[in-house]
C-alpha cells in the first residue's frame, strides 16, 4: 500500500492524496490531523472483475472496523468512478479512508486486487 500527497494549486483544495492499494487496513489523517473538507474522490477498480465491486469508505477520524463512516462510495468490478462534491463535505476531524468488498460496517474483506483512490480538497 502506498499513500502519496501532493500540494494543489486549485480552488477545490489544497491537496491531492492518492492511495495506490486501498485496503481494509485504512489511512488516517488523510487532509492532516486536523479539520478539513473533501471535494472530490475518485476510485480506480478496473484491477477487478465485473462482479467484485469495492467501497470506499471515509471517515471523521479513524478508519477503523467498527466505527460507523460518514459516507459510503459504490465503484462497480472493472470500473472507475468518481464522485464530486461542489460545495465540499466537511469532516471535523481527520479525514480516514478504508476500502472493502461489502457495505456493511463490519466488513473486513480486502478487493482482491489494487484499487487505487484520489481525494481532492484540505
Amino acid at each position: 500500500m502506498a499513500l502519496t500527497t501532493t500540494d494543489a494549486r486549485s480552488p477545490l483544495g489544497t491537496s491531492i492524496v492518492y492511495q495506490s492499494d486501498a485496503t481494509t487496513a485504512g489511512d488516517d489523517g488523510l487532509f492532516g490531523s486536523g479539520a478539513s473538507t473533501l471535494y472530490q474522490v475518485s476510485i480506480d477498480n478496473s484491477a477487478n472483475s465485473s462482479g467484485a465491486p469495492c467501497y470506499v469508505k471515509l471517515y471523521n477520524g479513524t478508519a477503523a472496523y467498527g466505527n460507523d463512516p460518514v459516507m459510503v462510495l459504490l465503484c462497480n468490478g472493472a470500473a472507475k468512478k468518481t464522485y464530486t462534491f461542489v460545495e465540499g463535505i466537511a469532516f471535523s476531524g481527520a479525514l480516514g479512508l478504508r476500502c472493502v468488498t461489502a457495505p456493511a460496517t463490519s466488513s473486513v474483506a480486502d478487493p482482491a486486487s489494487d484499487v487505487k483512490v484520489y481525494l481532492v480538497g484540505g
